[in-house]
């Protein structure tokens, strides 16, 4: 039996160590049938003196940025920004898919989330109680759909495909009013802002078109993928990720949260409502805001416990019929909704979801914001800043900060 030495260098020799390193290249080759290839991009001022770079490894489909750096002199000049352009348009003229990045928690997280990266891992208390970051960007739309980080999510049985496309077609864009009362405080904001539930991207395409520095996310995958579609067609490179918001963790803080549309309201059970505002208020920057759209008990209820029809027609000509039943149980919304893609005269796809919606009355809503930790919250009649709400309204907005 041969007799196995282990022997400990604090001085390594490099032909020592190269055997190691060549013997897992040659492991890794008769795998992947491929060996990365290196190369570096300088950034060099006029007396031809680095200030800063990049330090590159290339695989057939993607680029691993092992160290980028800008000399402290010149940093908040955008040259990292302008290091990671010229990198990215290299891959590009390679045509590979995606470019993957870590770093730190107190070094460039935030850097590399406003060069369109985000977080596909993370591992706590990696060094000296920093966490250790690993994050990725996609290359191409159709890419970003689905994120490998993101397939073990628990599954979500509403706001499916057919779903998706009636929310769309009946409601392309955002009412005027609304957008223009959350354009009004992402100025104020001036900063980074975020839209949980953002849905298929009806308030965050448009401001983030406007230039405002925003990400969101959302559990419907199905939406996303409506989302980035759109984006496509509007030249678009959003930051977003498929999410729950009762379960979402990031580092980042934000000067502006905002859920619209009563997208709040689907979070129906305590321990979930409580989790979300305890998460929104943690990821809340101080002197942020966080705006909440809250559906109340006030509306028709001539509608309920009657079937109700719509028909939405696509641009390919054929129909999605919309039948839908809705009841009230308690505080408890819940609507029916049977999905039919109609395609000549036949049904070729069917969809059923069951949605349900908490209504809050304006008393139980501030008493929830206030346990969540918040120091100041002010109900807001709907999309009019200065005005208090009204006994008739169907929904308030709740401005809240720490």
């Amino acid at each position: 039996m041969t007799i196995i030495h282990y022997v400990i260098d604090h001085s390594p020799k490099a032909h020592f160590d190269a055997i190691i390193r060549d013997g897992i290249k040659t492991f890794n080759r008769q795998v992947i049938q491929e060996e990365a290839t290196h190369w570096s991009i300088y950034a060099k001022d006029e007396q031809q003196i680095i200030i800063g770079g990049a330090l590159i490894w290339e695989h057939s489909d993607a680029l691993y940025i092992d160290v980028l750096w800008v000399h402290e002199v010149y940093r908040l000049q955008k040259i990292g920004q302008a290091l990671s352009t010229k990198i990215e348009a290299e891959a590009k003229r390679k045509n590979l898919l995606k470019i993957y990045v870590d770093t730190y928690a107190f070094q460039a997280q935030r850097f590399y989330e406003k060069c369109g990266f985000y977080c596909i891992g993370r591992i706590n208390d990696y060094l000296l109680g920093f966490d250790r970051i690993f994050m990725r960007k996609d290359l191409r739309s159709d890419s970003m759909a689905i994120r490998p980080d993101e397939t073990t999510l628990r599954p979500l049985n509403t706001y499916l495909d057919l779903c998706t496309q009636v929310y769309d077609l009946s409601k392309p864009t955002p009412p005027v009013d609304a957008y223009a009362f959350y354009r009004d405080y992402a100025i104020q904001a001036n900063d980074a802002i975020l839209e949980p539930m953002c849905g298929s991207g009806r308030f965050l395409l448009p401001l983030l078109k406007e230039g405002f520095d925003i990400q969101g996310f959302d559990a419907s995958q199905h939406m996303l993928n409506a989302l980035f579609a759109k984006a496509a067609l509007k030249k678009l490179q959003p930051h977003i990720w498929r999410g729950f918001i009762e379960d979402w963790q990031t580092s980042s803080q934000f000067k502006l949260i905002f859920i619209s549309a009563g997208s709040f309201c689907l979070l129906t059970d305590a321990n979930s409502i409580q989790l979300a505002l305890k998460h929104c208020y943690d990821h809340l920057a101080e002197q942020g805001i966080l705006l909440i759209e809250a559906l109340t008990p006030v509306g028709d209820s001539s509608s309920l416990g009657v079937w109700q029809g719509e028909c939405y027609s696509r641009a390919d000509g054929k129909n999605i019929m919309l039948s839908k039943l809705s009841f009230l149980n308690d505080s408890i919304l819940t609507t029916v909704c049977k999905y039919e893609l109609i395609d000549n005269n036949c049904i070729v796809q069917t969809e059923i979801e069951q949605i349900h919606v908490r209504l809050y009355d304006q008393a139980e809503m501030m008493d929830l914001l206030h346990k969540a930790g918040f120091a100041q919250v002010r109900a807001i009649k709907a999309f009019v800043k200065q005005s208090a709400p009204e006994p008739r309204d169907e929904s308030i907005v709740y401005e809240c900060r720490k």
